[in-house]
């Protein structure tokens, strides 16, 4: 057990004592960006008291692609919609972030933040939240298909195998989809003006079956030149920017 807490201090940003709370990809436990209109980085805590810019904002929430992997603050598809619409936008995108991890970070978010409009960004269906209880606190972790952690001690390394394998036997992506459904609730009872997308040709095709209307928003594209062999760059998300500004 020792050593499973000594690799929590690279990942405490994972660990809470609330089983799902926000997971955020700082290094600091209850911090995310905030991207506004000044291009000014601000590290704000989640429990501040901000009425006004909370007021005018606009929620991102998504995966990698969301937070701006490998980017430049100014880079990230949030901060370069928050200039193209003069609005602070608040980005809850999560490094290997699934549909359940956007749905926790946002009924987080709409718990402890005023703001009117949430954007959408879906990854694939292949992803997974593991959760283990430790020493009465929860230590969360995102797991993708395919994409191993290296580093996780034993304990941690078994459950993600287990949580692997559970997305693996759900071949139709219905724990994924029941989650997508439970997204669009959450945004329509609690009165959210909301908009919805994906980088994802499967996940795109699912909402397209959910006649969503307006709320729909053109596909995230990523053809074009990458990070690191995926992710995507400046080139992807002014174009994306440039798809949505107009349908918010």
């Amino acid at each position: 057990m020792n050593s499973v807490f000594a690799h929590q201090r690279r990942y405490k940003w994972f660990l809470s004592k609330k089983k799902d709370s926000f997971l955020s990809v700082r290094e600091q436990l209850g911090k995310i960006d905030i991207p506004h209109h000044t291009s000014v980085q601000k590290d704000v805590p989640f429990f501040w008291n901000l009425d006004k810019l909370q007021h005018e904002s606009v929620a991102c929430v998504g995966c990698s692609i969301t937070y701006g992997h490998g980017l430049q603050h100014s880079d990230k598809w949030p901060s370069m919609l928050s200039n193209a619409l003069q609005m602070p936008t608040l980005n809850f995108g999560l490094t290997g972030g699934g549909c359940d991890i956007i749905y926790v970070n946002l009924k987080n978010a709409i718990e402890l933040y005023n703001f009117k409009t949430v954007i959408i960004n879906l990854p694939d269906m292949a992803r997974r939240i593991a959760r283990l209880e430790m020493g009465g606190k929860w230590f969360r972790w995102p797991v993708v298909e395919h994409a191993q952690w290296r580093d996780l001690p034993p304990h941690l390394k078994e459950h993600n195998s287990k949580v692997e394998q559970r997305i693996k036997k759900d071949k139709t992506h219905g724990y994924s989809k029941k989650m997508i459904i439970k997204i669009i609730h959450l945004c329509e009872t609690t009165k959210k003006k909301y908009f919805i997308t994906s980088w994802d040709h499967s996940t795109y095709d699912f909402l397209r079956t959910l006649n969503l209307k307006d709320k729909l928003l053109p596909k995230y594209l990523l053809d074009g030149p990458r990070v690191d062999g995926f992710h995507p760059t400046l080139f992807q998300n002014q174009n994306f920017v440039s798809d949505i500004r107009d349908k918010l």
